[in-house]
């Protein structure tokens, strides 16, 4: 387990519990942040995540609860992050040399885009896709955090939701990110559920496809 693999998934949990506003959040918020929000862990994962990160340093304790001991402004993850438990547990003990050390360029790479999207282009008319060939990746991510598996359907769907709706994939792509912005941890896919719902769509086959 390298050192800076796991600081920079712990970084990247950071940012995205906290989005830049480093005000502090009690224990048992963080937690439910991370089982219900983006679905990452179970809740006694997430618990003892929670006290190891604040035993390493990363968490500052506060009378409000914790603050993470980092600035997570501009900390980016590619789409579909999901960390490795294992390196929440055993975290890397804090130092201010990992604050400021040189892998801090690999957290804010290059913006590129985050979904692949396959060739294959459905007919507007055919059934939801049940099978995905694209898959998400990100040259720029540098630890080996597993990608959740529903984010196989993504790339699909947004190509689904954007010919039903009359929308470019750009522009559902677009309207994901702002939502995701405005409604702070939220998964891609219900991004795209919310996107779909506006724009008069059917979403009860998306949503059983996202359970499945």
């Amino acid at each position: 387990m390298a050192d800076d693999s796991v600081s920079l998934t712990i970084r990247r949990v950071l940012a995205a519990t906290w989005r830049g506003d480093n005000t502090p959040i009690p224990s048992a918020d963080i937690s439910r942040t991370w089982c219900l929000d983006l679905q990452w862990f179970s809740t006694d994962d997430a618990e003892s995540a929670v006290t190891a990160l604040a035993e390493s340093g990363w968490f500052v304790q506060c009378d409000e609860g914790y603050a993470p001991a980092i600035s997570t402004k501009g900390i980016t993850a590619p789409l579909g992050f999901c960390p490795r438990i294992e390196y929440l547990i055993n975290p890397t003990t804090f130092s201010e040399s990992i604050a400021t050390g040189s892998s801090a360029a690999a957290i804010n790479p290059p913006p590129t885009s985050s979904i692949a999207i396959s060739n294959v282009e459905p007919n507007p008319g055919s059934p939801l896709p049940t099978t995905i060939s694209s898959s998400t990746t990100s040259e720029t991510d540098t630890d080996d955090s597993p990608v959740d598996p529903r984010m196989k359907l993504v790339p699909r769907l947004i190509k689904y939701v954007g010919r039903k709706a009359g929308l470019e994939v750009m522009e559902i792509e677009r309207r994901m990110e702002r939502k995701q912005l405005a409604l702070g941890p939220i998964t891609p896919w219900m991004c795209l559920i919310l996107i779909a719902k506006e724009q008069g769509l059917p979403v009860d086959d998306i949503v059983v496809m996202f359970q499945g």
